[in-house]
């Protein structure tokens, strides 16, 4: 449903809107990733 809206609002830079919050998913991901590795040494 928010991605009919983000489409119907942004429309040609639905694109672009997808592509930031792939960016922020990844960059959350990469934290959440580095967070639960314990540092040994």
């Amino acid at each position: 449903m928010a991605t009919l809206i983000g489409f119907a609002v942004y429309g040609w830079d639905a694109e672009l809107v997808l592509l930031c919050h792939l960016v922020r998913l990844t960059a959350e991901i990469s934290r959440s990733d580095r967070d639960e590795v314990p540092e040994s040494g």
